[in-house]
This record gives C-alpha cells, sequence and structure tokens, in this order.
C-alpha cells in the first residue's frame, strides 16, 4: 500500500507518473521498500506479523499499484486524476533527450 499510496500523492500534486515508473524507481532503490526496519529505534521489538510488513520481498506489479490507488482514491473520496499522456510523453523526451515536436 505504500507505493500506492506514494503514487497516488505524486498523481495528485501533478507529476507526470505512471505505476510502472514507481515500481521501477522502487526496484532502483530512490524509495525505501526493502528491508527498512533499519528505520526502526534500537528500542522497537518486531513481532513476527509485524516483521513481515517490514521485510518486503519483491515489489507488486504496476497493475496492483494502481488498483490499490484507486481504491485508495476511493476510501478517501479523492478523485483519481486522468493520466496526462502528454506530460509523460514530454518526460520521456526530456528523459531521453529528444528533440520535441
Amino acid at each position: 500500500h505504500l507505493l500506492a499510496l506514494n503514487y497516488l500523492a505524486l498523481l495528485s500534486l501533478g507529476e507526470p507518473l505512471l505505476a510502472s515508473d514507481m515500481c521501477n524507481m522502487t526496484k532502483q532503490g530512490w524509495f525505501p521498500y526493502f528491508n527498512i526496519d533499519y528505520l526502526l529505534d534500537d528500542h522497537m521489538e518486531l513481532w513476527n506479523y509485524q516483521y513481515r510488513i517490514f521485510r518486503l520481498a519483491r515489489v507488486p506489479c504496476p497493475k496492483t499499484v494502481y488498483i490499490i490507488a484507486h481504491d485508495l482514491a476511493t476510501a478517501i473520496d479523492l478523485p483519481l486524476p486522468p493520466i496526462d499522456l502528454g506530460a509523460i510523453a514530454a518526460r520521456f523526451l526530456r528523459d531521453l533527450s529528444l528533440p520535441g515536436l
């Protein structure tokens, strides 16, 4: 749910982002997603189910991130912003250093 919440927040801010971008950035280490128990204080003990929460083994697929983000947006009555394909295409052109049309 962490990726979906971050994805929803970035979309709400108008960032040209796809769910697959979130998954790829997580795999590349841009988000502290794997083994984040080192961020907890030393006095905090984790029980079995809590330990599993902080020891994730894989990044969810983009479809799962999008579905959870949609469900979260519905639950908090926040309209999921439409994906701006023009902004995403412009970002791809910028990232690839291609000339604009």
